[in-house]
């Protein structure tokens, strides 16, 4: 879904991430959204081989997915010991499609061993080959802040309720008032919504934003007030408060 033109290619392209639609998805479809979105309010380990089989069957890691996805399987990975041998030993015979989500999500990490892991797993794709490859900074290092980094934020958010990654996605916003850069401005507008779309799904990120607002600086502090205002009217209409 191309939500602002090409620059915002990968911002919840994917169903899985995009709550607004998700009056679309079959069946299982949802349980996996329900269960990455809202995975931090009650984590279990023992949860992921069996979800990720399903994904399997939906083809749920296709292209606009990848960077959400990465990294919520990268921050599983570094929090779970054990988990990213179990998912490559499951995944490693599956389509070149579906298993290099979890070839990135390795990439992504900071596990001792993710290179022999990505050798197991035989990802044939060079961009992930090469970034594998990289010395890699914690997710909340990621910069600049693109479109992609967004994604990759709200995926370790969900991954993990840290609520750093919120603040990551809050830093953006200046980006609203950049004169000149069309890039910076509209991923400034992804910022927005996906703080929108959260702030209505995740009473954490309504929080987060809330508490931002009180010391943000002028232009900023109505964005957010923006924000918390149509996330908390969409909340009280559909009941969540």
């Amino acid at each position: 879904m191309k939500l602002f033109g090409k620059t915002c290619l990968f911002l919840f392209a994917a169903l899985f991430f995009n709550a607004i639609q998700a009056k679309d998805l079959n069946e299982t479809e949802k349980e996996i959204s329900d269960w990455m979105i809202f995975y931090y309010k009650n984590p279990r380990p023992e949860s992921v081989i069996p979800m990720v089989k399903k994904m399997n069957d939906v083809k749920a890691c296709r292209d606009g997915a990848i960077f959400p996805m990465a990294a919520f399987f990268s921050v599983l990975f570094e929090e779970s010991k054990g988990l990213a041998e179990e998912v490559v030993r499951e995944v490693k015979n599956y389509p070149e499609k579906e298993k290099r989500c979890y070839g990135f999500a390795l990439a992504l990490s900071q596990l001792p061993n993710k290179k022999m892991l990505f050798n197991e797993l035989s990802v044939n794709e060079e961009w992930i080959k090469k970034a594998i490859e990289r010395d890699r900074k914690p997710l909340l290092n990621i910069l600049p802040i693109t479109a992609a980094a967004l994604d990759t934020y709200w995926g370790a958010f969900f991954a993990s309720g840290d609520i750093r990654y919120v603040e990551k996605v809050i830093s953006a916003l200046p980006y609203l008032e950049t004169k000149g850069d069309t890039d910076k401005l509209l991923v400034g507008a992804a910022a927005k919504w996906s703080l929108t779309s959260n702030a209505y799904q995740h009473e954490k990120v309504l929080n987060v934003c809330k508490e931002a607002s009180k010391t943000a600086e002028p232009a900023v502090k109505k964005v957010l007030d923006d924000v918390i205002k149509e996330a908390q009217e969409a909340r009280k209409k559909s009941g969540k408060v």
